[in-house]
């Protein structure tokens, strides 16, 4: 650090070090100016040295541990507990938390909770830099909050431009899978119904669909639902598709199709291609929630140990793989009576 001090022209050894640690308490110039210097000088972070000072800043004496935000929109506390998808986000994300000395609180923003004028604040005053948005709805506008702030990930939530890390399950990839499994199956006529407000994840199981159909080469144009289709509706465009297998990212869909007279695993094969937990009969893609929380926490911990807050010069997203299980909703095809 001397070294490089004095090829910068004569800065103080602290300031190189704070520098190299891209802290914010050096401004970008001399961050730059210095960073410029010890590449060319031909510096390089040593990974035993670094682990050294980590467990040493571990193992002292702490008052407490760094706190994270976990952000979600709902309006209650237990009404996010009661979301499978939501709890199982939380858990992996406390136990990541635990696992690297730090401690995860919730924040509820939206109607009846706080607004993010006011989560910005709390924030701030508490010196709260990671942040965690969770599995917000496409309906929430986004959070409008000072981004340069904070060391912030989205988790199953791709509707936002900031933060620009995203953790998130593999939907094209299981959609794939899904589409094979029915094959396999014997199933002809695949088809997909979409969400029905417009997300991010449409896009990401449509394009999963559309490349395994090609990849099948069949000899039909590929059956996807339209929008918000349900009753009466979706009765006669399955019986007018012929359809004998119904992909979807919606968890209600089997009732759905009951309801209107085609009983999943009987009349109709069924999958579900986002379960949040294993459901009896149900089958379909088994997604990783506490994995992609756990994720999002370590994602945000490495921001913040790099003192990288604010937007990012490009976007980087981690796809967590979902897996497959069977069930009585999409048994072998020899087994469906022909559609009603």
């Amino acid at each position: 650090m001397r070294d490089i001090a004095r090829l910068a022209g004569g800065v103080h050894p602290s300031t190189v070090s704070l520098a190299l640690r891209n802290h914010p308490g050096i401004s970008p110039a001399t961050r730059r100016h210095i960073q410029r210097t010890a590449a060319a000088a031909g510096y390089h972070r040593d990974p035993l040295l670094d682990a050294f000072n980590e467990r040493r800043l571990q193992s002292g004496q702490r008052r407490s541990h760094p706190v994270l935000a976990f952000v979600s929109d709902f309006g209650a506390r237990r009404k996010m507990e009661a979301s499978s998808l939501h709890s199982a986000l939380w858990r992996g994300a406390l136990r990541a938390a635990d696992a690297l000395y730090h401690r995860l609180e919730l924040f509820l923003v939206g109607p009846g909770a706080l607004t993010p004028a006011r989560l910005d604040s709390i924030l701030f005053t508490r010196g709260i830099d990671g942040l965690i948005a969770a599995s917000f709805l496409p309906t929430t506008v986004p959070l409008r909050l000072t981004w340069n702030r904070y060391c912030g990930v989205k988790v199953e939530c791709q509707d936002w431009l900031s933060p620009h890390f995203t953790i998130a399950t593999d939907l094209l990839q299981g959609t794939r899978v899904a589409y094979r499994r029915a094959k396999q199956l014997g199933y002809n006529r695949v088809a997909l119904l979409p969400e029905p407000d417009e997300h991010a994840r449409n896009d990401l199981v449509q394009a999963g669909y559309l490349v395994e159909h090609a990849a099948t080469k069949g000899r039909f144009s590929p059956l996807i639902a339209p929008p918000n289709i349900g009753g009466g509706k979706l009765r006669k465009w399955i019986r007018s598709e012929q359809v004998d297998a119904l992909l979807s990212a919606q968890p209600k869909t089997g009732d759905a199709l009951a309801a209107i007279g085609l009983p999943p695993g009987r009349a109709i094969g069924w999958a579900c291609l986002a379960l949040a937990e294993a459901e009896r009969g149900v089958a379909g893609l088994l997604a990783d929630y506490e994995r992609a929380g756990a994720l999002a926490v370590e994602q945000v911990v490495s921001l913040s140990r790099l003192n990288l807050r604010g937007p990012s010069s490009s976007s980087m997203i981690t796809y967590v793989p979902s897996a497959w299980q069977d069930g009585a909703s999409l048994p072998s095809r020899h087994l469906l009576e022909p559609p009603a």
